[in-house]
């Protein structure tokens, strides 16, 4: 049922947002990186880091260029 098909995207789409914050944070400790050195090294500023991590502003989580910046980034290093 295509319905459901929506539904169950839709579900996963909110589970990744609410683990990516949290996530992306913990790549970044890993790689023991401030926000300013992550910054300096993906262009991608301070406060939207400080956004995606903390999860409050979810419009910038569908900013897919900067997440997929973010994640990237920390994964090549």
């Amino acid at each position: 049922m295509p319905g459901n098909d929506n539904h169950a995207a839709h579900d996963y789409a909110e589970r990744i947002r609410a683990r990516l914050p949290r996530r992306l944070q913990e790549m970044r400790e890993t790689k023991g990186l401030s926000m300013y050195a992550l910054w300096l090294k993906c262009g991608v500023s301070r406060d939207t880091i400080s956004r995606v991590e903390g999860g409050g502003d979810t419009k910038i989580l569908t900013n897919v260029g900067n997440t997929v910046t973010l994640a990237g980034t920390l994964e090549l290093l």
